[in-house]
């Protein structure tokens, strides 16, 4: 007798939990028909609805994955930042551009160019249109310019500022300008299109 009643009670247990599992199966397909059903009646508007869901369901990855790319882009656009070595005036052409050659195999460096004094003094005069008045200048007062172009890697800033003051610490260098407008621009739009992304996910 014993051994009879937790045999009885399972068996209880075993059919509640197939009863419970029908039941729940009953009602799910009871939802799927009347929902079906409501569609067939009305399909324009359960076609609009169901257009409405998938766009608040795509549009935050969407949006994310657009991103995405715009930064994995960004890496390799030709406007990338520049830095500009101004050479000391005691440099000659030679050296300056003995200079661009070794930073060339730099590590953090894709490219650098050269710009003589006299090119510098050329593009000067065409650009400010102060020729007659260069003309009587004895000297010429511009130094000559190493143009370099950071690596792809380095599209962060901080990154880009850190090659900067390498860069000014080398020996016959003046100083050296990093061009970081566009890149701290580039950041800070892609941090607040990233945040709308997440504020548009949440909303939705």
């Amino acid at each position: 007798m014993r051994e009879s009643i937790p045999r009885k009670s399972s068996a209880r247990v075993s059919s509640r939990r197939q009863i419970n599992l029908k039941i729940w199966l009953t009602r799910h397909l009871q939802v799927a028909l009347s929902s079906l059903g409501r569609v067939v009646r009305a399909p324009f508007s359960s076609l609009m609805t169901i257009c409405v869901i998938g766009i608040a369901l795509a549009l935050p990855a969407g949006l994310h994955l657009m991103l995405d790319n715009v930064q994995v882009l960004s890496g390799s656009w030709d406007g990338a930042a520049s830095i500009s070595i101004y050479m000391e005036e005691r440099v000659s052409d030679e050296q300056t551009a003995e200079l661009a050659k070794r930073l060339q195999l730099e590590s953090g460096i894709s490219g650098a160019s050269v710009v003589t004094r006299q090119q510098a003094l050329r593009e000067f005069r065409e650009l400010s249109g102060f020729s007659e008045v260069l003309s009587t200048l004895e000297e010429n007062p511009l130094p000559a310019v190493i143009v370099v172009k950071p690596d792809d890697a380095l599209s962060d800033p901080q990154q880009a500022q850190a090659l900067a003051d390498k860069l000014t610490a080398m020996e016959g260098v003046d100083f050296a300008q990093l061009d970081l407008q566009w890149v701290t621009r580039f950041h800070a739009i892609t941090e607040i299109a990233d945040r709308f992304v997440w504020v548009v996910a949440s909303l939705l």
